[in-house]
């Protein structure tokens, strides 16, 4: 709390702090196209990531371990997001030329699946 106070003092937000120097049109809240390389790898870590913070979620986890760092639902949130901006955008192609779309994303995610599913059982102690 004394870090909040610290900079909120009493307010309840700091929606006082306003840019002036920024000016955003409706437009610009959804011009979402990716200005960066996209890969196949970075494809199926938002997938593997989704996959395996449902799981945890579903399982009772709201945080949890993937890939050496801790996550939660807002890391869902951004992959899912990510992916989502990808399949909607002109721009959203992979480095090798392939459009992302809705059935590259399905296949990925099955197997993806198949992975998380190994890894699982590979972590398992011995019955």
């Amino acid at each position: 709390m004394e870090e909040f106070v610290k900079v909120l003092g009493n307010q309840p937000n700091q929606i006082s702090k306003q840019r002036g120097d920024v000016q955003i049109a409706a437009s610009d809240l959804l011009d979402f196209q990716p200005e960066t390389t996209i890969t196949e790898a970075s494809l199926r870590n938002n997938v593997n990531v989704g996959i395996r913070y449902l799981g945890s979620w579903l399982a009772g986890n709201g945080c949890v371990p993937i890939h050496n760092l801790m996550e939660d639902a807002a890391t869902a949130k951004i992959s899912r997001s990510q992916v989502w901006q990808w399949i909607r955008s002109p721009k959203g192609k992979l480095d090798d030329g392939r459009k992302v779309i809705a059935a590259m994303v399905r296949d990925i995610t099955i197997d993806e699946l198949e992975k998380v599913k190994l890894s699982v059982w590979a972590a398992r102690p011995p019955i």
